[in-house]
């Protein structure tokens, strides 16, 4: 995906004419699958005839770039920035209808397809008092307990299905 994503650039740019460049690339370290959950990768070009030097970053598996000071707390770099709390019994089953638009509703309508946290409970009476409770908070106190366990907000569907 990340090539054809990125080729406009490269064209506009004329970035294929430079005659090298260097590359440097951070990731979160793989996983059982041998593939990282995110990274960054830093590309620099030299100057091309009448271009200036380019130094492009590619940010992928849920990395983002550093906030800008102009945006203001609570508000998330892309996405749709739109939290589904809920209860199943089946969170496979539930995540993969979701995923897949099978129904109308809430989820559908709002695009929320990517799950980024989700607890366990011994009974259902547990769970959907946590629910409420859940539905209650401010929205930061949900950022935070999702970005104390999945800071990259990384898609955990890989992880359930296994």
């Amino acid at each position: 995906m990340g090539c054809y994503v990125m080729d406009p650039v490269f064209w506009a740019l004329k970035l294929d004419e430079a005659p090298s460049f260097t590359v440097e690339a951070d990731s979160t370290g793989i996983t059982s699958l041998a593939y990282p959950r995110a990274s960054t990768v830093r590309y620099r070009f030299p100057a091309r005839g009448d271009m200036p030097p380019v130094k492009l970053t590619w940010y992928d598996g849920g990395l983002r770039p550093p906030r800008p000071a102009e945006l203001e707390d609570g508000l998330r770099l892309g996405d749709n920035g739109t939290l589904y709390v809920g209860v199943t019994a089946d969170l496979i089953k539930r995540v993969w209808h979701h995923r897949n638009v099978t129904a109308e509703g809430f989820t559908s309508k709002y695009s929320v397809h990517k799950l980024v946290y989700f607890e366990f409970h011994d009974t259902i009476l547990e769970a959907v008092a946590r629910e409420k409770r859940l539905k209650d908070w401010h929205r930061s106190w949900k950022l935070r307990i999702i970005e104390e366990k999945n800071p990259y907000w990384c898609d955990l569907w890989d992880e359930i299905i296994r």
